[in-house]
Formats: C-alpha cells, structure tokens, sequence
C-alpha cells in the first residue's frame, strides 16, 4: 500500500491543514485516530467534493473513496472540545492493485525517534499482536492487541519491565491470523 501519513497535535479552537497527493486516480482511502479529545477531520477532493470524520479517544474513523480523483487532496484538522490540544493521526492510502486497504487492517506508529513513549494506533478487526525486536533479532517486548482496540501508548520498557536502551528496534504487527501487517524501524533515544 502506498499512504501518506500526519501525525501532529492541533490546539483547541485551531486548524492545522495539510495536503496530500493522490497521483492516479482509484481508491482512495482516509483513517483518522486520535488518543486524547476529539479531533474533526475535513477532506477536501481536488474537484472540490468535501468528506469528513470525526476520531474521539479511542474510537478511530474511516472514509473509503472507491473512485477518488487524482490531485492534491486537502486536509483539515480541528479539535472543538477536549484538552487544551489533541494529537492526532491521519492516514491516507491506496492499495496498488486497487481497493482501500487502510480500513481493513492498519496500525500506524510515533514519533520516531521516540524518547519516553511510541504511540501504536491500529485497526485489526480479528485482533493480534505487537512484536518488537531488537538488532539481534531477540524478541525484546510482545503486546496483545484487542480487536475492539484502537491505540497502545507503550513505555519503551521490554516485557521484563526493563527500560529499552538507547538504538535500533524492528516494531512488527500481525494480525489475530499470523499474517504481518506492519514493520516499523523505531530508533529510541533518550
């Protein structure tokens, strides 16, 4: 899958406003998630048509475009309630051989580096697990992930409670059926 990602936090009352490329036309799809607040998400396409979703807490929203236009997509980001600011994410992606996949099964990662914690925001409908691996290959910290869940605040501490030292880690999600869904390099530095 090719997507474009934002991960970012916006002030309540404020807008943050992005664009997003989108180079031939097909589907198209947007996933937003927040783990703090909520968070309005306006998506504008290149002719103008206008989309928008709304992310509170764990509860994460998904658009799927099965014809979108290609061009510069645009993307609007507020926080009307909550917190004094919201982080957020948006993705937005398209499957190579056609057909959203950011709706079926994703998880996404930050920030990177990562000093104190690595947010995990995913959508696994069957659920699974969060590897992550150190350079020598080790499994250094696993993580069930709940099929009704939709975000993992983890603490860079390995699985015996130990803080994670300061390099190199391969952070991998599979889903409830042992099919790897994401692999991400984390380089933790604190």
């Amino acid at each position: 899958m090719a997507s474009d990602k934002i991960v970012g936090s916006v002030r309540r009352g404020c807008d943050a406003e992005y664009r997003v490329l989108h180079p031939r036309a097909g589907a198209l799809a947007f996933a937003v998630g927040s783990c703090c607040g909520t968070v309005n998400v306006y998506i504008q396409a290149p002719g103008g048509d206008r989309f928008e979703l709304n992310a509170a807490g764990d509860r994460p929203a998904v658009v799927e475009i099965p014809t979108a236009e290609c061009g510069e997509w645009r993307v609007v980001v507020s926080s009307p309630k909550g917190p004094e600011a919201a982080a957020f994410a948006v993705w937005a992606g398209r499957r190579e051989g056609g057909g959203a996949d950011a709706a079926d099964s994703w998880a996404r990662f930050g920030p990177n580096p990562a000093t104190r914690v690595l947010n995990v925001y995913y959508c696994l409908p069957g659920g699974g697990s969060l590897l992550v691996f150190d350079v020598a290959g080790r499994v250094v910290y696993t993580h069930t992930l709940a099929a009704n869940g939709s975000h993992l605040e983890w603490h860079l501490v390995a699985s015996n409670g130990s803080p994670l030292a300061n390099g190199l880690y391969l952070v991998v999600v599979r889903s409830a059926e042992g099919q790897t869904r994401e692999v991400f390099r984390l380089l933790v530095q604190r």
